[in-house]
């Protein structure tokens, strides 16, 4: 595991924890296809600068994204690893896959980062997309 690698988005870094194989990781959201064309035509024009997925890792089954589906449906199309951030399953964190819409999963997310059950990045990117929507 990588922990000197780095996202930095508008005002602070995230690191992440290791790139991976979009392909190994189960998608829980649908993809609208107009909207993965465009992140591809991006890839491949620009490579990946989007900020980390993050994804459970829960053992025999393998990782399952808690962001960032068109992402990954993206770059595993263009054949490229994507940064993650890797919570790992237990008793705790396996409640973020019940979760139904962003504001659930930042109140999750946050009790979870209190409870120090996940990292501050996880913490940071699983809130990222309410936070952007409040301003």
């Amino acid at each position: 595991m990588t922990t000197n690698n780095t996202y930095t988005p508008l005002r602070q870094a995230i690191e992440y924890d290791e790139l991976l194989d979009p392909e190994y990781i189960r998608k829980i959201n649908d993809v609208e296809k107009s909207k993965l064309a465009k992140m591809i035509n991006s890839l491949e024009r620009n490579g990946y600068k989007g900020r980390p997925v993050v994804v459970l890792d829960n053992a025999n089954e393998g990782y399952i994204a808690l962001t960032g589906s068109h992402r990954l449906a993206a770059a595993e199309a263009v054949g490229i690893e994507i940064p993650a951030v890797i919570v790992h399953a237990n008793e705790y964190t396996v409640e973020l896959l019940d979760v139904r819409d962003d504001n659930e999963l930042a109140d999750v997310a946050e009790s979870l980062y209190n409870d120090k059950k996940i990292s501050n990045s996880a913490y940071q990117l699983l809130t990222m997309e309410v936070k952007q929507n409040d301003n």
